[in-house]
């Protein structure tokens, strides 16, 4: 009995101290494994730090009812996150197959504790029990790369145009004169009726008038040559008849001012010759449309009565001769000669003129008055006027007060939108809590302004104000709310901006770069392309993408600092060491930020990197 638990002992001891060599071999072999992590330096995508290990053992490493197992552990400060293990079972492997194993990872990043840290791994050979033996711990990637941080959310705030047009603009004026058939004699009573009055008033006024288009028409009976003459005559007419009047209002024989005649208007200096205006005249001949529409208006006939009528007009055969000649066998005919006929024997003068407007000038001062409280100058202020004004002006405080004269004046949901969008403006020049007000105080105008109609001016700037707030599930919320609106595809530029940026933050490289591609070329938009394109290794994309950036806002102290990110991927030291000069000068804080930042780690020893820094 004591010779075979003798034996026994022997046997677990021989047992013990095979398996302690089968591991310490396993150890040992262990330090020609090859580990690589993709990124290296880790990167933060979105919320969390995702990589991927993989590993290829040394031959034999593997021995029967074995396991060798790869612990990565990110390391920051005095705190560790641990990650699960990368498993190698022998049995997995047969005799002569390579050792090879890949794991994807991701942890949670707390913001600010983990952005200086290492990804260490640890191997351990253990038996099947569990029981083995560890490597040292070894550093295989560092961290943490957190550019997409960096994104930025300042797009302009979108405006709406209330449509002023600051050029010259005409107007039509039309007035119309009547003939007896077959005579083209401008009858007293045209002259004297309320249509001449006009014409003569209209003229005396002295509006500054660019062209005089005279079309002369004729009814359709007559012969052709008749009708082409009465059609021409009754336009020069017309014509002789306007000019002589531009001439008794404004220049008397050789030059003279024209005395001044009783219940006329005083002669002015607007309009010295009919030179001054061009006159057109054309004729309508054989022509039914003024007939068709004359007739269409007319309400004389039944509608049964109308359609025989337009039945040969617009149908059937022959000339206009003959069609007319067919008119006059219908029983309506003796109505339509007296009742329709008349009305197309005319000519119509159609006189377009320079809309009066207030000069640039005028519009800043009233619109000055208006804001310091002078009722008077509102009221002389349309809102297109008012609009005009606050583009006229560079001060975002001008602009404010006017859009909030404008609210006073007629509470649109437009001007509230472009108050809260001025106010975006000012919000993105200010930090901390001022900057938070300011967005507050925005988004009640912009919610005033959906309020009153739905729109999609404000869902985008709203969306923009929620983004800078750091509420990105708002601006994602009201970016959606903007895309369904009718208006989306005059906020596009926003629209896409904020998808962009927000991709950007989120790790969503290629619909960020799809969505900036698509936002115009704001400097925060250009900014953020590069950001995208950085992160996805598109580094001579990223290059031009800051350098726009950079060049629109030369201010812009991030701009600068993405431009040396750029070129340390490249390794371009110089480069790098450059741009950082650039940025530490207009913002001093991202020297700290650069001593810790990852992206830095291509150029680290170098010089020029290195005395950038001091």
């Amino acid at each position: 009995m004591q010779k075979l638990l003798n034996g026994s002992l022997l046997g677990l001891f021989t047992a013990t101290l095979l398996s302690g060599c089968a591991l310490n071999s396993m150890i040992k072999k262990a330090k020609d494994q090859a580990i690589s992590v993709v990124p290296a330096p880790l990167e933060l995508a979105g919320d969390s730090v995702r990589f991927r290990m993989e590993a290829t053992l040394p031959a034999g490493l593997l021995r029967k009812n074995k396991v060798y197992s790869l612990k990565p552990t990110y390391k920051f400060g005095d705190q560790r996150t641990e990650l699960p293990e990368l498993v190698f079972k022998a049995k997995d492997y047969p005799k002569g197959k390579q050792i090879t194993g890949s794991r994807t990872y991701a942890f949670a990043y707390t913001e600010g504790q983990m952005d200086k840290g290492v990804l260490l791994v640890q191997g351990t050979a253990s038996n099947i029990n569990g029981k083995g033996k560890k490597t040292p711990e070894v550093e295989i990637a560092k961290g943490l790369i957190t550019t997409p941080r960096l994104v930025d959310y300042n797009q302009p705030p979108a405006q709406v145009d209330f449509g002023y047009n600051a050029g010259d603009e005409l107007e039509p004026t039309t007035v119309d004169f009547f003939f007896e058939q077959g005579k083209s004699t401008l009858r007293p009573s045209e002259v004297k009726s309320t249509r001449g009055q006009f014409l003569d008033n209209f003229i005396a006024a002295k509006n500054v008038t660019k062209t005089v288009a005279i079309t002369g028409s004729h009814s359709p009976e007559g012969r052709e040559a008749k009708n082409v003459s009465l059609s021409e005559d009754r336009a020069k007419v017309i014509e002789a008849y306007y000019k002589k009047k531009m001439a008794d209002f404004a220049y008397g024989p050789k030059g003279k001012p024209a005395k001044r005649k009783k219940g006329k208007p005083a002669p002015g200096p607007a309009v010295k010759d009919s030179n001054a205006v061009q006159f057109v005249t054309k004729s309508l001949i054989e022509d039914w449309r003024p007939f068709v529409d004359t007739l269409n208006a007319y309400t004389g006939f039944s509608a049964e009565e109308k359609n025989q009528i337009l039945g040969i007009v617009n149908g059937g055969t022959g000339s206009f001769a003959e069609k007319e000649l067919q008119l006059q066998a219908l029983p309506t005919y003796p109505k339509l000669f007296t009742e329709v006929y008349p009305k197309l024997r005319f000519a119509q003068t159609e006189i377009l003129t320079l809309r009066p407007k207030k000069s640039e000038a005028e519009i800043v001062l009233l619109a000055k008055e208006a804001v310091a409280g002078n009722a008077e100058s509102l009221k002389k202020l349309n809102e297109k006027e008012l609009a005009y004004a606050a583009t006229l002006s560079a001060d975002l405080n001008e602009k404010e007060a006017i859009y909030r004269a404008s609210i006073r004046k007629n509470d649109m949901w437009q001007s509230h939108n472009n108050l809260g969008a001025i106010v975006i403006a000012k919000a993105q020049k200010a930090t901390g809590n001022q900057q938070a007000e300011l967005l507050a105080a925005a988004k009640t105008n912009l919610a005033i302004s959906v309020n009153k109609q739905p729109n999609a001016f404000a869902y985008a700037n709203m969306a923009i104000a929620e983004a800078m707030l750091g509420n990105l599930a708002g601006a994602k919320d009201n970016i959606a709310k903007a895309e369904k609106s009718a208006d989306v595809a005059q906020v596009s530029v926003q629209v896409n901006a904020v998808k962009g940026a927000i991709a950007v933050r989120e790790g969503k490289y290629t619909n960020a770069i799809q969505a900036l591609t698509a936002a115009g070329n704001t400097p925060a938009s250009a900014f953020n392309l590069g950001l995208a394109l950085l992160m996805t290794r598109d580094y001579a994309g990223a290059t031009a993408a800051f350098n726009r950036a950079q060049q629109a806002a030369p201010g812009m102290a991030k701009y600068a600092y993405g431009q040396a990110l750029a070129a340390s991927r490249q390794k371009q030291a110089g480069q790098a060491a450059t741009a950082l000069k650039q940025a530490f000068g207009l913002d001093a804080s991202l020297k700290q930020k650069a001593l810790t930042d990852a992206e830095f780690t291509p150029i680290a020893g170098n010089d020029a990197f290195v005395n950038a820094l001091k």
